[in-house]
């Protein structure tokens, strides 16, 4: 029986024609969006990354269905909780990772913190978001996934929208540290609903799958998303730049705003595409 064993483990194999479209594909997205930041879109050198992407992940569709080994099975993709849950899991996150990027370099270049002092400028917002994903599940239980991913994303999205308030002499407790918490609070209520939204319906062999679906869901998510950020903060940036710290604020506000914006959409797909559990939608194939 060992020996059968070891001969059925041989018998597996990696998905690396799935993996490499994959990973090639998000890689030239988020190339081609981030050069978009200096040349447009029209320049082909954001045209062809764009194009390069496209094909790569419509062969990485075309080779999952083929494939023995997938990297994602197809009957995961057929759940409504796994696709619902992941694509909110990438929104979220592409306003956390907007909301941290971009104030991480507001302390350091526009107020001179040190990377040190930015990092623990960061440090009250990471024990909150540790206490309240610890009571987000018991939440979840009670009020239920969907309305606890709508309520964390909305207030996500109103401690983005407070990031507005800092200017080049912003003082980080009057400004900063408030609109910290209010985020961590949105993103400790949203991330622990998202995981039990996209794992909920999944049987129980497929739950390794589901929840290595949702990692990669918000790094593809913070990858693209962050360039596509980066790109409007750097547009507004060159139009005010003779106004110096002024226009490199300027240029973040931009950001937060269409992160804020992003996160109220989230919200209100939370309410539609997620399903409560039990319910016939949560499971059927789309």
């Amino acid at each position: 029986p060992a020996d059968a064993d070891r001969r059925g483990a041989s018998k597996v194999s990696l998905d690396i024609p799935g993996a490499a479209s994959l990973t090639g594909g998000v890689l030239a997205l988020a190339y081609g969006v981030t050069e978009a930041t200096g040349r447009g879109f029209a320049s082909s050198n954001v045209l062809i990354p764009l194009a390069v992407s496209a094909a790569l992940l419509t062969a990485f569709l075309v080779i999952e269905t083929r494939s023995g080994q997938p990297l994602v099975p197809g009957r995961m993709l057929r759940l409504r909780s796994v696709v619902a849950g992941n694509s909110v899991a990438a929104l979220v996150s592409v306003v956390m990772i907007g909301a941290v990027f971009f104030n991480s370099l507001y302390l350091q270049e526009i107020l001179g913190y040190s990377p040190i002092q930015a990092g623990l400028a960061w440090l009250p917002q990471t024990l909150l978001i540790i206490v309240v994903s610890n009571m987000g599940a018991r939440l979840a239980m009670r009020f239920g996934t969907r309305s606890l991913v709508a309520l964390g994303t909305l207030v996500l999205g109103a401690g983005t929208l407070l990031f507005l308030r800092t200017s080049p002499e912003s003082d980080y407790i009057a400004v900063l540290l408030p609109a910290m918490l209010v985020t961590g609070v949105g993103v400790g209520l949203a991330f622990v609903s998202v995981t039990m939204a996209a794992t909920s319906g999944v049987p129980d062999q497929d739950q390794g799958i589901a929840s290595g679906l949702i990692g990669t869901a918000q790094q593809v998510g913070m990858a693209v998303g962050l360039a596509i950020l980066v790109n409007i903060a750097g547009s507004v940036t060159r139009v005010f730049l003779p106004q110096g710290p002024g226009a490199v604020v300027a240029g973040y506000h931009r950001a937060f705003v269409i992160a804020a914006a992003i996160s109220f959409v989230a919200a209100i797909a939370a309410l539609i595409v997620i399903k409560p559990p039990g319910s016939s939608a949560t499971e059927r194939a789309l």
